[in-house]
Order: C-alpha cells, then sequence, then structure tokens
C-alpha cells in the first residue's frame, strides 16, 4: 500500500493563493523528494519573496512582498499560467522562458494569459518561447476569457483575491480536472477578508 502523491500542479493555486494573500499554507502528502515538476513552482515562489519550507511529506508557504523573477519553466509548464498571474502582483517585471510547448496545450497557453492579463489592465508581452509581466501597481476589473481551459480559468481566479470585479467567464471548465476547486478557493476569500 503507497499513498497517492497530491499533485503538484493543482498544488500550485494554493501556495499562489497564500502568496498573494501573505496567509501560510502547509500541503500534506507532497514533500522535497517529489519527482513532479510542478513542485518547483514552491521555489519560484521562494524566490520571489515567500518563505517556503520542504518537508519530507509536506510543502510549506508564508507569503511576503513579491519581487519579479526570471526563470526557466521548461520542467514546469503546467504552473507557467499560475506565475504570471500573480507576477502581476509583484514588484518588478517577470519573465518565463523556455515554454515553446505552451503553444500547443488546451489553448495557446502563451498567448492566453497575455491577452486576458491586457484585458486586465496589466502590461504583458509575448515571444516565440517566453511570456513577460511588466505590473501596472493596479488591476482593471474584467471578464476573462478562459478559451475552454481549465488552467486559464483557474489561474485568472486566484486574481479575484485581491483585484475586485474579475469573472471568470465559463468556471465550469475547471470540473476537468479539479472539480472543486471554487470551493477550496472560498477559504483563501474568508481568511483574505477577516
Amino acid at each position: 500500500f503507497r499513498s497517492v502523491e497530491t499533485d503538484a500542479s493543482g498544488m500550485s493555486y494554493f501556495l499562489a493563493a497564500a502568496a498573494l494573500t501573505k496567509s501560510k499554507v502547509i500541503i500534506p502528502k507532497i514533500g522535497k523528494n517529489s519527482a513532479q515538476g510542478d513542485v518547483g513552482f514552491a521555489k519560484v515562489l521562494g524566490d520571489m519573496g515567500c518563505s517556503v519550507t520542504f518537508n519530507e511529506d509536506s510543502i510549506e508557504l508564508e507569503g511576503g512582498p513579491l519581487q519579479g523573477i526570471e526563470v526557466d519553466m521548461e520542467t514546469m509548464p503546467d504552473v507557467v499560467l499560475t506565475l504570471a498571474t500573480v507576477a502581476a502582483y509583484a514588484k518588478g517585471p517577470t519573465k518565463v522562458t523556455n515554454i515553446a510547448n505552451l503553444r500547443v496545450k488546451e489553448c495557446d497557453r502563451i498567448h492566453a494569459p497575455v491577452t486576458e492579463l491586457k484585458r486586465l489592465g496589466v502590461g504583458a508581452e509575448e515571444g516565440e518561447d517566453w511570456l513577460a509581466v511588466h505590473p501596472t501597481g493596479s488591476v482593471s476589473p474584467g471578464k476573462v476569457h478562459t478559451y475552454d481551459d481549465h488552467r486559464v480559468a483557474m489561474s485568472f481566479a486566484l486574481m479575484g483575491l485581491l483585484s475586485p470585479g474579475i469573472e471568470i467567464e465559463d468556471p465550469d471548465c475547471v470540473g476537468k480536472s479539479f472539480p472543486t476547486f471554487w470551493d477550496e478557493l472560498e477559504r483563501f476569500y474568508a481568511h483574505h477578508e477577516s
């Protein structure tokens, strides 16, 4: 009998939520010896200013002031969208490189976040295998087009934790990978508003 490890890409949204709301989260059943590439996202958030602890069987993260970063994310493509939305609230630009394969996922996951960030008033640009986010200090209310992609919906939902008026066009598309996502995210709204 072996316990099933927590899904690292699913975990990324809650690490990001804690980073944005400057709260603390402990993710059980995954730790420093995980073979999942997306575990690296916790380290990326640590490099941006969060306090991160990798234990044998859990990862702890506490949010702090976020700084922009330049990072190669070839080994963790599924969390690039999550980083792009977190980067909108960092001090200074963030550039994500070596991600050409994101153009052929459920949607073009380089073009989609750049387009939607711009729609919300955040500076963003793209190249063949990179994207960059240039925070403007404010995020405008708006409706986010999800491109029928669960990762677009979940990533941009995080922005609603800090910016009022962010509406996700097709919230049900998260059912593909994380049907309870909205209930879990609600816990961060409660923490942030208290």
